[in-house]
């Protein structure tokens, strides 16, 4: 059994969904499977319009991953803040963000490559609880421990650099 037919079986089951994009007419070149908890914070409901407003940014921020628009990446040792999408410190978790900035402070949405331009998007968090709990390594391990739970053994794609996840990319 492959990773892929793992997802497959996720997606059978309805417990991981693929993204589609949200205009018809916009080409899937990457792929961005979601659990439930991140298709809640993308589809709602919302506490507030404010929260609407953050993951509607947020979902079109994804929509350029899918669609495979030219995108900023960045990996350790970088600490550039623009990236759109960052693998995290330390390189060892293989854990990345897509980082919806606008508005500020916006949305993380954090998951694990399992292929090249697959991307598994597994929990969320505003980024203001990051900074106010200071707890980036509780999401981290929170991240990995939801891959444990769809993926068991299979370890999250590793790659040397940026192009080898992510397609039509610079780095910053």
């Amino acid at each position: 059994m492959s990773i892929r037919d793992v997802i497959s079986k996720w997606v059978q089951t309805g417990e991981l969904a693929l993204l589609y994009p949200a205009f018809d007419a916009v080409p899937m070149v990457r792929y961005v499977f979601i659990t439930d908890e991140v298709a809640m914070g993308l589809f709602g409901p919302w506490s507030n319009s404010g929260e609407e407003n953050r993951f509607g940014r947020a979902r079109a921020h994804i929509d350029a991953f899918i669609s495979g628009d030219l995108i900023s990446a960045r990996m350790p040792p970088s600490k550039s803040v623009s990236a759109h999408t960052a693998l995290l410190d330390d390189r060892k978790h293989e854990v990345w963000e897509m980082r919806a900035r606008d508005p500020s402070p916006g949305v993380r949405i954090f998951g694990r490559f399992s292929e090249k331009d697959t991307f598994i998007a597994l929990t969320w968090a505003f980024r203001e609880q990051l900074e106010t709990d200071g707890d980036w390594d509780a999401e981290i391990e929170r991240c990995k421990k939801k891959w444990r739970l769809y993926f068991q053994t299979f370890p999250p794609f590793s790659g040397s650099d940026a192009h080898a996840y992510i397609s039509n990319i610079f780095l910053v």
